[in-house]
């Protein structure tokens, strides 16, 4: 790859400059490591080996980038993104590393969010990066399903502070097993009792705890909630097996993150849009129920 300037390079790298928001990711590129020759990277006793095939990395890792542009673009929803450029590094840093679907979904989403005032994206970013795949597809279950309850109960005349300290840790998202054994896209297990195969329970579990260690969710009252419980499902009475989870505001302000909604108050969970919140591909809701209220 020869050297020259912005344009140049990243006409060779397939992002030539268009304008708007592609006009900064390409010039982040090319100010960076794509400038980087790959002779001289090759060259490096360390990392020359990781460049033995770089042509096809690079134009791997840039569909990857593309990828996450495209869907900041499309939660963005006509709005011009105004990330700073910490967060856009940020953002590009983990989007390079990533080949999964919802990582790249809560990327854009961090991207289409952030306002010109605040690089609080910067740490979004990288909290989205912490989170392996599963983690972030049990948060995005909990809240997502959140979202469809709250907003039902306000239809109802309910209305829930979802800023209140007192409220967060008693207000149970209820989640069936059975509608989780699909949205998070485990296969069914006939012969087990609640229909999650036993290593699934666990590796469930696992991905809550850690969740929940990190201050994205909680067990009810301090209680812990991944383990599998019976409770009452409040419109037909009838008992159901499953998990039992609190939301935390830093977990409701991920997710408005993550959808690329431009307002993180927790009270805005009230009002996001059905196709604010809709990913690709999608992943079914449980049909839970909300339980403490």
């Amino acid at each position: 790859m020869s050297s020259g300037g912005p344009k140049e390079v990243g006409q060779q790298v397939g992002l030539e400059p268009r304008g708007g928001f592609r006009t900064d990711v390409a010039d982040l590129l090319v100010e960076g490591g794509v400038r980087l020759s790959l002779e001289f990277a090759k060259s490096l006793p360390l990392f020359g080996p990781l460049f033995a095939t770089a042509e096809q990395l690079l134009s791997g890792r840039l569909d990857r980038l593309k990828r996450v542009e495209e869907k900041a673009q499309r939660k963005a929803q006509g709005r011009q993104p105004t990330a700073s450029e910490r967060t856009k590094w940020a953002v590009l840093d983990e989007a390079l590393r990533t080949d999964d679907e919802l990582v790249a979904e809560y990327l854009g989403g961090v991207l289409a969010a952030e306002g010109a005032e605040s690089d609080r994206g910067v740490y979004m970013a990288n909290l989205v990066g912490s989170l392996d795949s599963l983690q972030l597809r049990v948060h995005f279950v909990v809240y997502r399903e959140l979202a469809f309850l709250v907003q039902e109960a306000t239809r109802r005349g309910r209305e829930l502070d979802l800023r209140s300290s007192s409220l967060l840790p008693s207000l149970g998202v209820s989640l069936p097993t059975v509608g989780l054994v699909a949205s998070l896209g485990f296969t069914p297990s006939e012969g087990a009792l609640n229909g999650m195969d036993p290593r699934d329970q666990v590796r469930f579990e696992q991905a809550g705890l850690s969740l929940a260690s990190m201050g994205l969710v909680s067990g009810i009252n301090e209680r812990p909630g991944f383990e599998v419980q019976v409770f009452r499902d409040p419109e037909s009475n009838v008992e159901v097996r499953g998990s039992l989870v609190a939301p935390t505001r830093l977990g409701i302000e991920l997710f408005l993150w993550g959808i690329g909604h431009p307002d993180h108050d927790p009270a805005a969970l009230v009002t996001v849009g059905h196709d604010q919140m809709a990913i690709e591909p999608d992943i079914p809701l449980t049909r839970g129920f909300l339980s403490g209220l």
